[in-house]
């Protein structure tokens, strides 16, 4: 599983999106992305080339052959200095409106797991709007969701929803709703997985691919 950002995904890997150069989904589930004023180039990739987006109109939607996620792991490389309520990525049904929602809120990393009715939000310590990459994970096992930055664990909810939504329509850089949720900045290499990723995991997927491209 972990390193497969540099091939073609495994078993669990539901979307991976390298974008360098366009929204193919590299898992081998054939959720291509379409893009809306999107910017590839070097300056906005972590590795290689990656996807700049503008704050007022840009982002990817991925088409809707998403999966139904209990547990699952969204991970994704970011840069911004945006300080307002941006989505990283959204998966949304809907039929209900229930949601996963990986997003940064006032510098904040959040993730929140809404099943229709209730949405518990876990929200980091770290801020992630200094300019610089970051390496972002949200997970959810059983009840518990955590956010990750840069390998290491922040924050965890408790009370994340157990229910399992059908999920059929993904974006990233914005919520579907649009508004003020199109961030400013540089993402990359977009992963979502249907199991958690742990701790241990988390760390050497991070290490990894920063040994991988030498970076420091």
């Amino acid at each position: 599983m972990l390193g497969q950002y540099l091939g073609a995904g495994s078993a669990t890997t539901k979307l991976l999106l390298h974008l360098n150069g366009n929204s193919t989904d590299s898992s081998g589930n054939g959720n291509n992305g379409t893009d809306t004023n999107i910017t590839y180039s070097q300056a906005n990739g972590r590795f290689g080339m990656g996807a700049g987006f503008n704050g007022s109109s840009s982002y990817i939607n991925v088409s809707t052959n998403l999966y139904a996620l209990t547990d699952f792991t969204i991970s994704a490389w970011i840069k911004t200095t945006d300080t307002g309520n941006k989505e990283i990525y959204e998966q949304k049904n809907t039929a209900d409106n229930a949601d996963l929602d990986f997003s940064i809120n006032l510098g904040k990393l959040n993730l929140s797991n809404y099943n229709g009715s209730t949405s518990p939000t876990v929200t980091s310590n770290a801020s992630i709007n200094d300019g610089n990459w970051h390496h972002v994970v949200g997970t959810r096992s059983g009840s518990t969701i955590k956010v990750y930055i840069d390998g290491r664990y922040d924050n965890q909810n408790t009370s994340g929803n157990t229910v399992t939504v059908g999920i059929n329509t993904g974006q990233v850089g914005r919520h579907p709703s649009g508004g003020t949720t199109y961030l400013n900045g540089s993402i990359d290499e977009v992963i979502v997985e249907n199991i958690a990723w742990t701790p241990q995991q988390v760390a050497k997927y991070y290490s990894y691919a920063k040994g991988r491209f030498g970076i420091i």
